[in-house]
């Protein structure tokens, strides 16, 4: 039985390793005989010999049982996926379609009938899942709450019985004093004086409170077991009402959501562009229609030059995907702000099942790339190009890769597992033209890391992976964790950035510019103590500016000296830094 035990959990561990937090029952993991995900497509064989196989997009099987059905939906959801729509004969269809829709997935082109039957029960596990979110969400605030009752009477109960303690001791203090002065002697009259003032030191003693009691009533750890809801009211406003959210939300880089509608940048070959670099004014296009775009109070705001629509991000997209609401745009855009997206790819054809969302994520694909890619000390690379040295490259073997044109690839992994779950990348091809598509097709987006966690008591924060190599390079610290976030602030990269600064000096070594100065305004919003360790700007001995690390290392480079020896290593710049005080000019296209 312990063999059986610890094979099955050897399945469900390599199941694990692609498929990031895959959920099955023991008696289904029981009915695997072989997991194999190093064949192409990756593929499942069963007991009793039907097979699973993952084409990426897709999910195909040999026979249609509850182990394969229950399995497949599984990976669906590890996968990320919330739509589906299974095809092959009838009864696959149908039973397919109520697994999937039991388990939360929404169904699509299928029969009438069997549409009906997945809604209902579509539907039936939404309000479940609502209530069983409710009551989580209010059980874990009145834990919270208990919590922080709980450290708040034991801190008041600290302060009081030091208090009583210093007054006994104060007491104590006088009382010896007094004896002191009286001396050894051993006449009557000195040993009366002497039992006086104990006497009297044991009167105000007594008369003192008893520390030992708890002056404030201090909750039981686990009073919320018998009582989740706690009687407490809620104070904060759920995430989906929070106003707050929605202004966060239209900060918004607008190249994230144009990319994911389709839209294409042509700022620096359009002529009617005021600014080729993008940083204040962009102009899109999609088919006949161009959109020009302004960066207003942090805000980026845009006017349709065909239809005359204008508004924020949140309105470029609900542009695009008409007969939506609001809350449809803000889960959208969640998912955009941690995961920015390339022009969507063309739908594949159908297949007995597969996703049936473009806008979903499927980190599977990303994986896969990851693992095809050679070393980065295997070729050249865009990073070397790009000015960073071969050595430093090497430094972080296992975070790079190189990829198609030399492309160099930044690790995003989960930091729990350390499984890659996607990967900035950039490239160059032949004809100088660069890659749009900065994130893996697919991938999460945590953060990039270059450096040693074991030994880094110090944690610099950019906007790019080529940013992390340049200041690496240009500090050359092995206390410094070099981490990239790869351009937004999404759930998953606030999470990381939190759990690696435990413990470690953050500075903010975001971009010398508007959109740097934006960036590290949001980490101090949960960062509070990050400093702000902007790119000098201009390096003595060369003219112009420099934006970013990259341009930083290039100018000490052209001087001929090593950066290593520049005095800018440190926390402060000996040179002038952007300021958000200096005003930008830009025209803005705006009728209002």
């Amino acid at each position: 039985m312990e063999k059986a035990t610890r094979a099955a959990q050897f399945k469900l561990t390599l199941l694990s390793r692609i498929y990031v937090g895959i959920n099955l029952d023991p008696d289904i993991v029981g009915a695997i005989r072989f997991v194999d995900l190093a064949d192409h497509p990756p593929q499942i064989s069963f007991q009793d010999g039907s097979t699973v196989v993952d084409h990426g997009r897709q999910l195909s099987t040999s026979a249609s049982t509850d182990a394969t059905r229950t399995t497949m939906i599984a990976m669906a959801i590890a996968k990320g996926w919330t739509r589906v729509q299974p095809s092959g004969d009838a009864a696959f269809i149908r039973e397919m379609a109520i697994t999937a829709a039991k388990s939360g997935l929404e169904v699509t082109g299928v029969p009438p009938d069997v549409q009906v039957l997945a809604d209902e029960h579509l539907a039936r596990f939404q309000r479940r899942r609502r209530r069983i979110d409710q009551e989580a969400q209010a059980a874990q605030i009145a834990h919270l709450s208990a919590a922080v009752d709980r450290d708040a009477s034991i801190a008041e109960n600290a302060e009081a019985r030091a208090a009583i303690v210093a007054e006994k001791a104060a007491v104590s203090a006088a009382a010896q004093a007094a004896s002191d002065a009286i001396g050894p002697g051993r006449s009557v009259p000195e040993q009366r004086a002497r039992l006086a003032i104990r006497d009297n030191e044991a009167t105000n003693l007594k008369a003192l409170p008893d520390a030992r009691k708890a002056p404030a009533p201090q909750a039981a750890p686990d009073v919320d077991r018998h009582d989740r809801h706690g009687g407490r009211k809620l104070r904060d406003r759920l995430r989906e009402n929070d106003r707050h959210e929605l202004e966060e939300l239209k900060r918004l880089d607008i190249g994230t959501v144009a990319f994911a509608c389709g839209w294409a940048d042509v700022s620096q070959s359009h002529p009617d562009s005021s600014d080729r670099i993008g940083q204040a004014f962009r102009i899109y296009t999609r088919d006949k229609d161009t959109i020009k775009a302004s960066l207003v109070d942090d805000k980026w705001l845009w006017t349709s030059n065909k239809s005359g629509k204008a508004g924020s991000v949140i309105h470029l997209w609900l542009a695009d995907h008409p007969a939506t609401s609001l809350g449809d745009a803000r889960a959208a855009l969640r998912e955009l702000a941690g995961h920015p997206a390339p022009n969507p790819a063309p739908k594949p054809a159908s297949a007995p099942m597969h996703r049936d969302d473009k806008k979903e994520r499927d980190h599977t694909f990303a994986r896969n790339r990851w693992a095809e890619a050679k070393h980065v000390t295997a070729q050249r690379s865009y990073a070397e190009k790009r000015g960073i040295a071969h050595e430093t490259l090497a430094r972080f073997p296992e975070e790079l890769r190189v990829g198609a044109f030399g492309g160099v690839y930044f690790a995003h992994r989960n930091l729990e597992t350390g499984d890659i779950q996607g990967f900035e990348q950039r490239w160059e091809d032949e004809n100088g033209n660069k890659n749009t598509a900065r994130f893996a097709k697919g991938g999460r987006k945590t953060v990039n890391v270059l450096g040693d966690p074991a030994r880094a008591t110090r944690m610099a924060v950019v906007e790019s992976g080529l940013d992390a190599l340049a200041l690496a390079e240009f500090e050359d610290r092995d206390d410094t964790l070099y981490v990239s976030t790869g351009g937004g602030f999404g759930p998953l990269t606030e999470a990381a950035l939190l759990r690696l600064a435990q413990g470690r000096t953050v500075v903010s070594a975001f971009d010398n510019d508007r959109g740097g100065e934006t960036h590290h305004r949001k980490l101090l919003g949960f960062l509070a103590d990050a400093n702000r360790l902007a790119p000098p700007s201009p390096v003595q001995g060369q003219h112009g500016v420099c934006k970013d690390w990259l341009d930083v290392l290039a100018a000490h480079k052209g001087t001929g000296k090593d950066p290593r020896s520049a005095p800018s290593n440190g926390e402060t710049s000996p040179y002038p830094s952007f300021s958000t005080d200096i005003p930008l000019e830009f025209d803005d296209p705006r009728p209002f």
